[in-house]
């Protein structure tokens, strides 16, 4: 399937807020509750970091876009020899900050994407529940950014949830279709986990197996 094709299905966009009303809401969230998605408790999200984890080799550099309040990025920490993470809500990020206070390989920063990436190559860069909050356009070129940072012998790990949200501009398979036509790298692991009460997630692993140019 192309891109073309996929932004075909695009989730009826009417319903969706924009980008600012979005991060307005978000931020709001963070503000009322310190962990407003319970990523640090639920099943679920435990269960998703433990599939991310499994993918994520010891050592090198790590990036995490949308790190929300840092439950992951906490754990990265732990295998990796430094991990960068961004995300669009000041407030999550002083929270992550917080979460990761206790680890000096950690560098946090607030950030919108596309525009706001750093610098690479990383060993290991996770695009985790982000990718259903852009439109096709914004996400194809986010993509194509995010596989350049990739370094040689490193990984792309992507994981989204696959329910439905109003929230949300696309779907979570169509996140990972978009993925496969647009990254070049092997993809070295499809995995469709089903959660009954959360209608489970997609996640996908692809390894750049040459040197980067």
């Amino acid at each position: 399937m192309t891109v073309e094709e996929s932004q075909s299905e695009q989730v009826g966009a009417t319903a969706v807020r924009s980008p600012a009303e979005r991060l307005a809401s978000f931020d709001e969230a963070y503000r009322r509750d310190a962990d407003p998605w319970s990523f640090a408790t639920d099943p679920y999200e435990l269960q998703r970091y433990q599939h991310v984890m499994q993918y994520v080799t010891s050592g090198g550099n790590a990036f995490e876009p949308g790190c929300s309040v840092g439950v992951l990025t906490r754990q990265l920490a732990d295998r990796c020899e430094h991990v960068t993470a961004c995300d669009a809500s000041p407030t999550a990020v002083a929270l992550a900050r917080q979460r990761c206070a206790d680890v000096a390989n950690v560098a946090l920063s607030a950030g919108v994407l596309p525009g706001d990436l750093p610098d690479g190559p990383f060993d290991t860069v996770v695009f985790s529940e982000l990718g259903y909050y852009f439109h096709i356009s914004a996400l194809t070129l986010l993509c194509q950014r995010l596989e350049r940072l990739v370094a040689g012998g490193g990984r792309l790990i992507a994981v989204h949830w696959i329910g439905t949200s109003p929230d949300h501009v696309l779907h979570g398979d169509q996140v990972h279709r978009v993925l496969s036509c647009v990254v070049g790298l092997h993809r070295i692991a499809h995995e469709r986990v089903q959660d009954l009460r959360r209608d489970g997630f997609v996640l996908d692993v692809w390894e750049r197996t040459e040197p980067v140019r």
